[in-house]
């Protein structure tokens, strides 16, 4: 019964899937026309059921920031960073400045940390991630990176 029901579906697929136009004697410069324009499309190449819109997402190893309070070391803040794009066309631009990433995110967090905000918490997430995004934007260019997701934040406080 199961299997009929599949079987039953999948017709009803294929009988729904609309078929290709076949060109005409006359529309042949139509047809040519309209394959130039779709291989001039960059979206058309691209994998994806959104044509490469969809949210990618690269993870960054995790970053160990010492808090740093009147001279001395007096804890540790261990956090995990992805950085997302929505343009698979940005996925190389990313790969390619990886290195410059981590050093600018590291760079910013040991400035965060560092700032004794009178909360008693080492950081303050939604900061971080809003200053994480502008220091992607300033290594990568406006529009590549659309989020920074702070994960698995580990704050260990030295006695």
């Amino acid at each position: 019964m199961v299997l009929f029901r599949i079987i039953l579906v999948l017709i009803v697929l294929a009988a729904a899937a609309p078929l290709p136009l076949l060109a005409q004697e006359g529309d042949g410069d139509a047809a040519a026309g309209k394959k130039e324009k779709e291989s001039n499309d960059p979206l058309s190449s691209l994998p994806g059921w959104l044509g490469g819109k969809e949210a990618q997402f690269f993870r960054l190893p995790m970053f160990n920031v010492p808090v740093i309070r009147g001279g001395q070391i007096v804890g540790q803040v261990s956090l995990s960073v992805m950085v997302e794009t929505t343009d698979i066309r940005n996925k190389d631009t990313i790969i390619e400045n990886r290195a410059k990433l981590q050093n600018g995110f590291l760079r910013d967090l040991h400035g965060v940390v560092s700032i004794d905000n009178g909360s008693g918490r080492a950081l303050n997430v939604p900061t971080v991630k809003a200053r994480l995004v502008r220091v992607a934007e300033k290594i990568l260019g406006p529009g590549i990176v659309s989020n920074v997701l702070v994960e698995n934040v580990y704050v260990r406080q030295f006695d």
